[in-house]
């Protein structure tokens, strides 16, 4: 327990009303390194105790593995936005790659389709001029047959006449 020379009633990690005692630690150090006694952080004369500058260096050390730890973390934190930014980065290029991509086959079907109507307007076109040209070659067939057996009733007539003239 506390002695009886500081006995006073605040909350462990509070100077006493005398400025003498620290009461953040009198239990720890009792009742482990000196056999249940008190131990007095400051002297009389405000000097550092050597329960105190245990105590300091226990901070000290346990300040700095605290420290290096929240390095070690923040470190590897900031690494790994770094890489998740990179790798987002590098999805956002494939998404415009890709973009890209769509647009130019995208474009690349609209001119086909539009070479695609062009070309039935170009058969279309030809469709009807093979069927004028065959509607007239029809025609010029009729007209060559009838032609032809004009020819072969004139010259039967012809023949007809020379014998005719013959006789």
């Amino acid at each position: 327990g506390l002695s009886e020379a500081h006995n006073c009633n605040k909350p462990p990690g509070l100077w006493s009303g005398k400025g003498q005692w620290l009461c953040c630690l009198p239990r720890i150090f009792t009742s482990v390194a000196m056999g249940r006694r008190d131990i007095p952080l400051l002297s009389a004369k405000g000097k550092t105790g050597k329960a105190c500058a245990l105590c300091l260096g226990i901070a000290t050390l346990l300040f700095l593995f605290c420290f290096v730890v929240f390095l070690i973390l923040y470190t590897q934190e900031r690494h790994e936005k770094i890489t998740a930014h990179k790798a987002l980065e590098s999805k956002a290029q494939e998404r415009d790659a890709m973009w890209t991509q769509l647009l130019s086959s995208n474009q690349t079907l609209i001119e086909t389709e539009r070479l695609l109507e062009m070309k039935k307007k170009e058969n279309k076109g030809l469709k009807s001029t093979l069927a004028t040209t065959n509607q007239t070659l029809g025609e010029k067939m009729r007209l060559l047959e009838e032609t032809r057996q004009e020819r072969s009733r004139l010259q039967e007539h012809l023949g007809i006449l020379k014998h005719n003239l013959t006789t």
